[in-house]
Formats: C-alpha cells, structure tokens, sequence
C-alpha cells in the first residue's frame, strides 16, 4: 500500500465514528478499530427528497431506505410522500419530483410510521446525515409525536476525511472519483444505492 493509500486508510478510520443526535460519538477511547470496521455491515442506508431546503418550512416528498445485514443488501424501503405544500420548482428540476406524482400518495404520518419499522434499532447511514435527520426529526414529531434518534454514521465527514483536498465531497463527486454508476441520483432510493457503493469503494482500496 501507497503512504498515500496509509494516510487515507487512518483518515478514514479516525472518521469512521457513530454519532447521536446530539452530536456526541458513541466511540470511547478503549473501542476496538474492529467493531468499527463492522459498522457498515449492518446498518440503514437513508436518504429524503423534500419540497426545498429548509427543515423548518419545507417537507419530505420521498423517503428511500437500503438495509445491508451481514454486508448484503437484504431489503429496500421507498415511497414517495404527499406533503400539505407545493414542491419548489427548484426542487423539481433537481429530482424531477412534480406535484401531480404526489398527489395520493402516503401522508408523511403514514409513511413514518412503516419507515420508523423498517429502521428499527439499526445504525443509519446517510450522506450530510443532518440534513436528512433534520427533516426526519422535526416531521416525525410533529406527525407521531415520537423522537426519532438513530445512531447514524455520516458519509460525507468520511469523505472529507479521506479526501481533505477535493474540491468537493458531494455525492456526485465522490461517486465519480470512485468510478460508481450515478444513475439513479437525486431520487431517495438511489441515493442511498450510489452512497452503500461509494462506501463499499472506499472500503475496498483502503481497508
């Protein structure tokens, strides 16, 4: 292995931390580097479409879930989500989302529940996890009054990790430093499709 490929390799296991909600990593200064090495073999991909950026106002329009158990994809979750306000037209033209494909489809109540199921006690796994936890968070307390609080591992602090000079560690980027197939992009499933990809790359060249 190159002392590049060695210092990419400690980058990515100094990164590769579960965090709770509230920021803290679950990690202690005895854990085992081969726990963490197992994150990834048991978890939840997620990823969220939504009627814009703000996780205070906008809504989720689509939720996507990839569940991965003994380091196989064993099941999908996807449904798109009928929220009470209009989709951006910028937020169509970047997942091509409209109105009239939500119209009648599962009230977000609905589809937090049979995702919060789907999930369980899992590890979740998302690129910038915030930004999907924000808006998971917020609406699942609104709707079912419950928290929503999964140990989650995020991508993208891997990625910058791993790579701290890269002009950009979006998932478009990433995938094509990786050479993986970015088809599918901008639709929740397969986001969370391209993201289990990028991390099996990673782990391939430097574990």
């Amino acid at each position: 292995m190159s002392i590049i490929k060695i210092i990419q390799a400690g980058l990515y296991f100094s990164d590769l931390k579960c965090y709770t909600i509230s920021g803290e990593s679950i990690e202690t200064i005895g854990s085992k580097m081969a726990d963490r090495k197992t994150y990834f073999d048991n978890c939840v991909y997620i990823d969220i479409e939504t009627t814009g950026l703000n996780p205070q106002r906008d809504e989720i329009i689509e939720i996507g879930a990839l569940k991965i158990l003994e380091g196989e994809i064993d099941s999908t979750f996807s449904t798109l989500v009928e929220p009470d306000r209009k989709i951006s037209f910028w937020a169509t033209k970047i997942n091509g989302i409209t109105n009239e494909m939500v119209k009648g489809a599962p009230k977000f109540k609905d589809a937090a529940r049979e995702f919060i199921e789907f999930v369980g006690d899992m590890i979740v796994v998302a690129h910038n996890a915030k930004f999907d936890l924000s808006f998971l968070g917020r609406q699942i307390k609104e709707s079912l009054n419950v928290e929503f609080s999964p140990k989650f591992i995020d991508t993208l602090k891997i990625a910058r990790g791993v790579y701290p000079y890269a002009k950009s560690n979006s998932l478009k980027a990433l995938s094509k430093r990786l050479e993986v197939d970015y088809s599918g992009a901008h639709r929740a499933l397969g986001d969370c499709h391209i993201t289990h990809l990028c991390i099996k790359e990673i782990r391939k060249r430097l574990e």
